[in-house]
């Protein structure tokens, strides 16, 4: 429709999203999960009653207040990134509402499988095939149109994935893909009376 945009997507895309949205959420927070501590920067003192004279137990004194400073900074941290996930959830549950998905047949696993037997992108040699899958469902679902892809994955913009995936797209219907980093990118690229900054463009 003119003036409208509708955002199709394939359900292994969104499979392959939560995926690594989760993953990436999790290994943040462990790493904020424990919080390092300040080493001794000296030898070490020995904390036994009588042992410690006055200089040492002021060096002590101001590594347990330095420690306790950055648990509470990791605890801050750890809040803030929580409080960001839910944000963006709700983001993409907002997104993927608005979508109209393609469901992948057994057909199209099938290609999929055999596109990463003949080691052709977007593939990682990690004997998945969820880019494979995504590939396969454009084609097997889009046949008359320009194709958009919005990714930094290597899998599908490296130099050679590019060239492969446009020449396959251009004999598949005739048409073209153009590729971008990110969805502000393109979104400005639409309405560029109304850019996204440079900053949330970098945020995304």
């Amino acid at each position: 429709y003119e003036g409208k945009i509708e955002l199709i997507l394939p359900s292994q895309t969104k499979k392959e999203f939560l995926k690594h949205f989760k993953k990436g959420f999790k290994d943040e927070k462990n790493k904020l999960t424990k919080a390092p501590k300040y080493n001794l920067p000296i030898a070490p003192i020995k904390k036994n009653k009588g042992q410690v004279n006055a200089d040492d137990k002021k060096i002590l004194e101001k590594i347990d207040s330095l420690n306790d400073d950055l648990k509470k900074y990791y605890e801050q941290k750890r809040k803030e990134l929580e409080s960001h996930y839910s944000k963006l959830e709700l983001s993409l549950e907002s997104i993927f509402k608005k979508a109209t998905f393609i469901k992948d047949t057994d057909e199209v696993v099938l290609k999929a499988v055999i596109r990463y037997a003949k080691d052709l992108p977007p593939k990682k040699n990690d004997h998945k095939f969820g880019d494979a899958i995504i590939w396969e469902t454009l084609k097997d679902n889009i046949r008359k149109e320009d194709l958009v892809i919005i990714s930094k994955d290597g899998d599908f913009i490296s130099k050679d994935s590019k060239k492969i995936l446009s020449s396959e797209w251009k004999k598949h219907n005739g048409k073209d893909i153009t590729f971008y980093p990110s969805i502000g990118e393109l979104v400005n690229k639409i309405d560029p009376d109304k850019p996204i900054s440079k900053q949330t463009i970098e945020k995304e």
